[in-house]
């Protein structure tokens, strides 16, 4: 039986977990000959307790943010690209839903996620985020989580 994998997603939130999930993906992809894309989220919960006149300053808020993404999202590929080319994606909204929604759109055929994000632990032994992805996820979902014995080749 052969594995067939055309197009990897990689939810990224820069932080260690999502930068090492994106390790695997570009195994996986540089393996399979997949295409790598890269998701970042602009998460749209505020504490609107905070703002008083969201709707003036939302707008500007979100294209602020949005601006920010693009450029971490350069960064990242510019410090991680390990010889596979890369498809940069950055959308606003609650993240699970994006993300799922993305994957729909694109006909993603496997997710790699870092078990703990920018999020925390919810519940303690997957992140919030991943936990939504790996129950609600049309397609396969590899989880990554730091460990002590690493079995990346040398150059992640």
């Amino acid at each position: 039986m052969n594995v067939r994998m055309k197009k990897i997603l990689v939810p990224i939130d820069f932080s260690a977990g999502a930068k090492l999930a994106f390790s695997y993906a570009a195994l996986f992809a540089m393996e399979y000959n997949a295409e790598l894309y890269i998701l970042n989220v602009v998460d749209t919960a505020v504490d609107r307790s905070l703002v008083f006149d969201l709707d003036s300053i939302e707008e500007e808020w979100l294209q602020e943010q949005v601006e920010i993404a693009e450029k971490k999202m350069e960064e990242f590929m510019d410090e991680n690209a390990h010889d596979v080319t890369i498809t940069p994606a950055v959308r606003i909204g609650e993240p699970v839903k994006e993300i799922i929604a993305f994957c729909k759109m694109e006909q993603i055929e496997l997710i790699v996620i870092g078990a703990n994000g920018i999020d925390g632990f919810k519940p303690a032994w997957l992140g919030g985020t991943a936990y939504a992805i790996l129950r609600n996820a049309p397609c396969p979902v590899f989880s990554v989580k730091p460990q002590e014995r690493e079995i990346l080749p040398e150059y992640s």
